[in-house]
């Protein structure tokens, strides 16, 4: 389709404040980033807000469109499978961010 755009990134919350939740974000690139969602956004698509909880972030452009769609890793189906790979998981986020 003409003019469509779509990036994913997994996210990783690193702490919620108030009605806020801090994320950083890594796209397939390695490049990374950082946002604020409000709360209620987050809960609108059942993910749970609360420090290392992880989801996925797809944005879709069309034009001058755009689409933000939030998924819960619990609703995936390669989420890591035992607490051994979870555990890696968080490792190799503590290692790029600091203790989170």
């Amino acid at each position: 389709m003409f003019g469509f755009h779509k990036e994913e990134f997994e996210c990783l919350i690193t702490s919620v404040i108030g009605e806020t939740a801090f994320v950083y974000l890594m796209g397939k690139e390695k490049e990374e980033s950082y946002m604020e969602i409000p709360i209620e956004d987050l809960e609108k698509n059942n993910i749970e807000c609360r420090a290392q909880e992880r989801f996925t972030i797809i944005f879709k452009k069309w034009k001058e469109w755009e689409k933000m769609t939030l998924i819960s890793w619990s609703s995936c189906t390669d989420m890591p499978e035992t607490q051994e790979d979870m555990d890696k998981l968080t490792k190799h986020y503590e290692e790029k961010y600091g203790e989170v």
